[in-house]
């Protein structure tokens, strides 16, 4: 996976490539990101894809996604 590039996608089109990763890659490409973009791009995807995707994230991180998700886009 090319992460340089991964970073300079907009939220939906990475969303969509995520979707084509195998678990090893989606990892990788979450890990690359900062909590608020992490946050940013979970807040975009469907249930069925939140609940897959912090799956993939490690514990710390998942609750930092989790709190920040609870709070309107606008408040930060």
């Amino acid at each position: 996976i090319q992460l340089d590039l991964f970073h300079e996608l907009p939220d939906k089109l990475m969303v969509y490539v995520l979707s084509f990763l195998d678990d090893h890659d989606q990892v990788e490409a979450f890990q690359s990101l900062s909590t608020d973009e992490l946050t940013e791009l979970f807040d975009i995807f469907s249930d069925e894809e939140l609940k897959r995707y912090l799956g993939s994230l490690n514990k710390r991180v998942r609750e930092k996604v989790i709190k920040m998700l609870k709070f309107e886009p606008e408040s930060a």
